[in-house]
């Protein structure tokens, strides 16, 4: 007997409404996965977390192995990450004085500055605190995002299904005690929808800062590590150095396309070199020359570096946030770094209070020590904006655009598919109508839509009215996590009656997942579909064995006869009563993106010779 991958239910769209299953998952209590919708109590069901706990509990051996990862990544990590940790520091003195040394003192004031910076910032936030709210070992904004989103129902679009909790890594490791402030901001939260839309455009801005600066951050790094070389030799002029610099990053965009992993193993053990020489040089220098600078730990050094250079001083913390650039990243450059580390603590406050129930004062230490040092530097930074610092901002500000506009409509067109679909009603009469034809063969129908059919299936009936004997409705859904695990990923459900063979499924992806999959997806498919029809009917019972052979048997018949692909080919339009914005961002902006996008189909690899695209058009 296989294992089963996926569940079949009975359902009935007119019996549960959005907002009640919108509701279920997070107001109900989370089920046994093991025996929860079984239709038949005596027989009981394994999923994969029983699998994941006979594997791994008590294992000494896979205990070690984990270890020898953990060393294994870290290794990589330093051609990834740390690079970019150990390059930027040694542009910090001469970011900040860029005008020469007028105080010997200035020295260790700004070295004071930059270690109580990375302690604070690096070791203190994000190494002690940021990385114990990472979301299943990813982070960033978008990460934290998620997080708030399946503890509190803050998302925008209603897509979340009490089932979603069954998905092993969605839970939330929460304290036993909720306190009133907890309970108190997330009822404000879920009540008003200025704080979603604030959560969305927050999470976004943090996603957007981080890919602006990513944008110029390779050519930076690399021009500046080839610019080295020309005080080793006079050949290398200014032309030279633009050249050799587009080679290499020419080579590094070409070999990135084998993989993260591959590319980190070729530079960790250059990034290890260059820190052993690094640590190498410095403890030499710190013995033979000036062992006097170990006076930077004394903070008293910044307060008397302020007071000597007032405005210059803190015009010069544009320089001195060169130390920690690449911290978010735990892979640019001033604006968009700060921007996104203030956006971080902005989260990390929510998250502290609503779901790590943290003591009110140690959530008000933070803001005033770590947070209003964000913010400092940040004034800082802003300084210098006209003076090339808009760069990031302006590919940022370009990014939002692009991500505000698709939301906008993707949420518009999502909830008239809500407000138009389909009742398992006439769902019913379309499928028992004699004047509609039954042929032989399966047709997956694909949509966006959680919840119900979309309407563009009566669409399609009206103008071709022949249905297939067996039909499956098909909803790709992001989930507010990383990564689904494959054997989680399809959630079936079965339309009464049985004997109309019209089942909906769910395929559930993390926002950090990739959809292609090494098998074809319409075999995937119809493995899970068979799968959750084995499981559903159970073996024990002669007569439902039965049943289940002649499900199956029907199900083969229909995928020998042939398998039909129904996607929806939307048309989005504006009403004709809608304001000049809102036809721009549809008619214009909108179309411009989805003309430009990889179309889903494109994405599963749905064959095209079996593929038939249906039209519809949405006023929105």
């Amino acid at each position: 007997m296989s294992i089963p991958c996926g569940r079949t239910r009975n359902f009935d769209d007119t019996n549960i409404t959005e907002e009640e299953e919108h509701n279920d998952i997070h107001s109900q209590p989370v089920p046994d996965p093991v025996f929860s919708e079984n239709p038949h109590p005596g027989l009981k069901r394994r999923d994969s977390l029983d699998i994941e706990a006979a594997k791994f509990r008590g294992d000494d051996h896979n205990a070690t192995e984990s270890w020898r990862v953990i060393l294994k990544l870290a290794f990589q990590s330093l051609g990834v990450v740390y690079g970019d940790l150990g390059t930027s520091p040694l542009y910090v003195f001469s970011s900040t004085f860029p005008n020469g040394i007028k105080h010997e003192d200035d020295i260790l004031g700004v070295l004071s500055i930059i270690f109580y910076t990375i302690t604070l910032i690096t070791v203190i936030k994000y190494v002690m605190i940021v990385l114990r709210a990472n979301d299943n070992g990813d982070g960033g904004t978008f990460a934290l995002y998620s997080k708030l989103c399946r503890y509190a129902k803050v998302g925008l679009i209603p897509t979340e299904q009490a089932e979603d909790r069954e998905v092993s890594n969605f839970q939330l490791e929460l304290p036993n005690k909720t306190n009133k402030i907890a309970s108190t901001i997330k009822k404000n939260m879920e009540s008003r929808k200025f704080v979603k839309f604030s959560l969305l455009f927050t999470a976004m801005l943090g996603t957007s800062m981080v890919i602006g600066d990513g944008i110029l951050t390779p050519s930076i790094s690399v021009l500046s590590a080839v610019s080295g070389l020309k005080k080793a030799t006079n050949t290398m002029t200014e032309g030279r150095i633009v050249a050799v610099s587009v080679v290499i990053l020419i080579t590094l965009f070409m070999v990135q396309r084998f993989g993260t992993d591959k590319v980190g193993y070729t530079f960790a053990p250059i990034i290890c070199v260059w820190f052993s020489l690094n640590i190498g040089v410095g403890v030499y220098n710190f013995v033979k020359f000036d062992p006097s600078v170990a006076k930077a730990i004394n903070p008293k050094y910044i307060i008397d570096y302020f007071k000597r250079n007032k405005k210059d001083a803190w015009i010069s913390l544009g320089g001195t946030v060169l130390a920690i650039t690449g911290t978010e990243a735990i892979h640019a450059y001033g604006i968009a770094v700060i921007f996104a580390e203030t956006l971080t603590s902005s989260f990390m406050v929510v998250i502290m209070l609503v779901i790590w129930n943290t003591n009110i004062l140690l959530v008000l230490l933070y803001v005033l020590v770590i947070s209003s040092t964000e913010y400092v530097y940040l004034s800082s930074v802003l300084f210098k904006f006209c003076q090339g610092g808009y760069l990031p901002f302006l590919f940022a500000v370009m990014l939002m655009f692009i991500m505000c506009t698709w939301n906008y409509v993707y949420r518009a067109k999502y909830n008239y598919e809500i407000n138009n679909k389909v009742s398992q009603e006439v769902i019913r009469d379309m499928i028992i109508d004699t004047n509609i034809n039954r042929m032989r063969g399966v047709a997956i129908f694909y949509s966006e839509l959680a919840h119900g059919i979309p309407p563009i299936f009566k669409h399609y009936v009206d103008i071709v009215p022949a249905l297939h004997s067996v039909i499956v409705f098909v909803s790709i859904k992001s989930l507010p996590i990383s990564k689904v695990p494959p054997e989680e990923r399809f959630l079936f459900r079965r339309v009464k009656p049985n004997e109309l063979y019209v089942f909906r499924c769910v395929v559930r992806y993390g926002y950090a997942d990739v959809h292609n999959e090494k098998e074809s997806f319409e075999n995937i498919l119809m493995e899970r579909l068979k799968d959750s029809i084995e499981s559903d009917y159970g073996v024990s019972d002669e007569q439902q064995g039965g049943i289940m052979e002649e499900d199956m048997g029907t199900l083969d018949r229909a995928s020998q006869a042939g398998v039909v692909h129904l996607v929806g080919e939307h048309e989005i339009i504006s009403r004709r009563e809608s304001s000049i914005g809102k036809r721009f961002l549809i008619d214009y902006a909108y179309n411009f993106m989805k003309k430009n996008l990889r179309q889903s189909y494109n994405v599963f690899e749905i064959p095209h010779k079996r593929m038939l695209k249906v039209g519809m058009t949405y006023e929105l």
